[in-house]
């Protein structure tokens, strides 16, 4: 996985109701990748975002495994209620989720 950058889903549209108001908008999912197995997932309502911005507000607590072309991201590892997402790597710019929607590769030019 590469380290230089974050990888970005396609857009994926979501629809909620509270009280009788219909809320609807895309979302945009976010993996960065670090040095110590672990993996940042983060989720935008834009793909335009401050990366800096999300490192700061964000804890990074789960890890991740790699197994030939399959991608392995664990959510809260320590927890009871840890949950599996499975990735198949395409090439080391683009990630394929479960639903099969794309994770593009980002790079940062500048430290973060």
């Amino acid at each position: 996985m590469r380290k230089d950058g974050y990888y970005i889903s396609e857009g994926s549209p979501w629809v909620d109701w509270h009280a009788g108001h219909k809320f609807e908008g895309i979302h945009y999912r976010v993996l960065m990748f670090f040095d110590n197995d672990k993996v940042l997932m983060h989720t935008d309502n834009s793909s335009e975002f401050d990366i800096k911005e999300v490192l700061l507000k964000s804890s990074i607590h789960d890890s991740y495994k790699t197994y030939d072309k399959i991608l392995e991201i664990i959510i809260d590892p320590l927890s009871k209620w840890s949950v599996k997402k499975k990735f198949t790597i395409l090439s080391l710019e683009v990630l394929l989720d479960e639903d099969l929607k794309e994770y593009r590769f980002v790079p940062i030019n500048k430290p973060v």
